[in-house]
């Protein structure tokens, strides 16, 4: 950012600033950091703008060069600036307390006296156009918009900025994003769509993006296809991580990054699962501020992740159907080729590949307002931003949605044949047409159901719930997944006391090996049953009282 020539001097002044003077007294240390407050607030090459982010942290924005610039007032570069320039002026180092007084003084007047600008991460809307930083030296952004795409110098005052992020390449126009298969390990042509439309989605801000959720046997180069995702969406460092251990580590993790890449991960804890739901779909996230034991740092995020490992770990119903699967077959040997080589051609088509993207992204502004859907799935402004993208890559939305549609039977059928719960639910039904109970009695009814099937000591499974109120839950999670099976359940209350209905419908009911839990990676076929994405909804279940309606009747479902 400057000159070579400089760095000598600006260290002395550095130097000198953290060892203070502390001879001349407290008088001219306060007059020190009055001179500074005056030398910032008029410096007319530096341009200075001091505001606020939504959670009151003080910024300025300075212009340097021929360039502007965005930095945290509380920051080291605020801090080296604010030496090097009194240095420049005065010949002398400014001590470590006029500084510290200065920018005391200034991070006031950006707090209650700067304006209140929403920073965001790498991707954002504004003045009707979707913004994408680059995060290179010069501070410039892509500028997309329904008439075209630019590179624009000295954009907004737009993003914040983190360390671990890298600067990505320059696209160009007249781009292809198809390149980006000649680096991938997916030949399915319907897989490939999905996934062009999802890594697509990843550069429109405000909606949802489903977890990008990739398995497949070791050798099918997972942490590879996750390291080029992050490529394109969102350099950084950090290209793949693991979970850290406590939430306010993956809050923090995920306020930083816009895209996320979770490598190698073998079990996924309900916690983490939650937590990622709240990320998906934009929930409030909170962690402790440091060095505080009141103050909570509030998160409203949404961020593109994904999830990679040997087995399928998300198993719950609410991330799956949160989630795209993309299950990726072994490489042969005679496929494979050098990792090193592969990254360098790789980095010279991703100029290429963004700027494939970046006309995608155009022509999808045009069309994205005239889609129309009978009714909305799960992911309703994915699936909405996925027609429009799946048309302005040259394919019809029913090819998309066909596509989405497959995906979506794969996780239903994935959860059933992953929860243990299920499958003793199926068996238990298999020769009956409707129970009535409560959870007590469920849950009793399943471990002896497990026991007459072989499966002795069940109820210390690690998977099966611990208490009948637990064993409600669990229910209550599946049922949207056990109906494509034609097992129908609700729940109701009568004189305080809770029941369980469960209806079988024959002529739907599939046979209780087509879900047996397994540890096989091989997806589940879909099945042929398996409910309409935009079909009719299902009942959400809310516990009420029914006391006085026929358990059967169809309100009651």
């Amino acid at each position: 950012m400057y000159k070579e020539d400089n760095d000598k001097e600006l260290e002395g002044a550095m130097n000198d600033a953290e060892s203070g003077d502390d001879m001349e007294g407290t008088a001219n240390k306060e007059s020190q950091g009055s001179e500074i407050i005056e030398m910032i607030t008029e410096d007319s090459t530096a341009k200075i703008v001091l505001f606020h982010d939504e959670f009151k942290d003080p910024y300025m924005q300075i212009t340097v060069g021929e360039h502007r610039e965005l930095w945290s007032c509380k920051s080291k570069m605020c801090r080296r600036w604010i030496a090097r320039s009194y240095w420049r002026k005065r010949r002398k180092a400014a001590r470590a307390e006029g500084i510290k007084t200065a920018l005391t003084v200034i991070e006031g007047k950006a707090c209650f006296d700067g304006p209140m600008i929403h920073l965001a991460n790498r991707i954002t809307e504004a003045e009707g156009a979707i913004w994408y930083d680059l995060s290179d030296p010069e501070w410039r952004a892509v500028k997309v918009t329904k008439e075209g795409w630019e590179v624009v110098k000295n954009p907004p005052i737009l993003f914040r900025r983190y360390s671990h992020q890298k600067a990505q390449s320059e696209p160009v126009h007249e781009g292809d994003v198809t390149l980006l298969f000649k680096y991938l390990n997916v030949s399915d042509k319907e897989q490939q769509l999905l996934l062009l439309v999802w890594l697509i989605s990843c550069f429109v801000p405000n909606i949802p993006h489903p977890i990008l959720i990739i398995y497949g046997a070791q050798g099918s180069s997972k942490t590879v296809f996750c390291r080029l995702m992050k490529k394109v969406v969102d350099p950084s460092v950090v290209e793949t991580t693991g979970f850290p251990r406590d939430i306010n580590g993956l809050i923090q993790l995920l306020a930083h990054h816009w895209c996320i890449a979770f490598d190698n991960v073998s079990y996924l804890p309900h916690d983490i699962s939650d937590e990622l739901c709240k990320a998906v779909t934009g929930g409030g996230l909170s962690k402790r501020e440091l060095y505080s034991d009141d103050d909570d740092v509030l998160y409203t995020i949404r961020r593109c992740l994904i999830i990679n490992g040997i087995n399928l770990v998300a198993t719950k119903p609410d991330i799956l159907e949160r989630g795209i699967l993309l299950e990726l077959e072994r490489i042969s040997e005679e496929k494979r080729m050098s990792e090193g080589a592969m990254i360098a051609d790789f980095e010279k088509d991703l100029p290429g590949i963004l700027g494939g993207i970046f006309s995608v992204l155009q022509k999808s502004l045009q069309i994205e307002p005239s889609i129309k859907l009978s009714s909305m799935p799960r992911m309703a402004d994915f699936a909405r931003w996925g027609c429009a993208i799946a048309q302005a890559l040259g394919q019809p939305q029913e090819r998309f949605l066909a596509a989405y549609q497959t995906n979506i039977n794969r996780q239903n059928d994935e959860v059933l044949a992953e929860s243990l719960i299920a499958w003793l639910i199926i068996s238990f039904m298999e020769k009956k047409d409707d129970w009535e109970g409560t959870p007590t009695a469920l849950r009793n009814a399943l471990i002896q159901e497990a026991d007459d099937n072989g499966a002795t000591n069940i109820a210390k499974d690690r998977d099966f719930p611990r208490s009948a109120n637990v064993l409600g839950k669990r229910v209550n999670e599946l049922r949207t997944n056990l109906a494509t099976k034609g097992l129908y359940i609700t729940r109701g209350k009568e004189k305080k006391r809770r029941y369980i209905y469960i209806r079988n419908d024959r002529k739907d009911v599939g046979s209780v090996g087509s879900v047996a839990p397994s540890s096989s990676t091989e997806a589940t076929s879909p099945q042929k049953d398996s409910p309409s994405l935009f079909g009719p909804k299902t009942d959400k279940g809310d516990e009420r009282d029914d006391s006085n309606k026929d358990p059967w009747d169809p309100e009651t479902f």
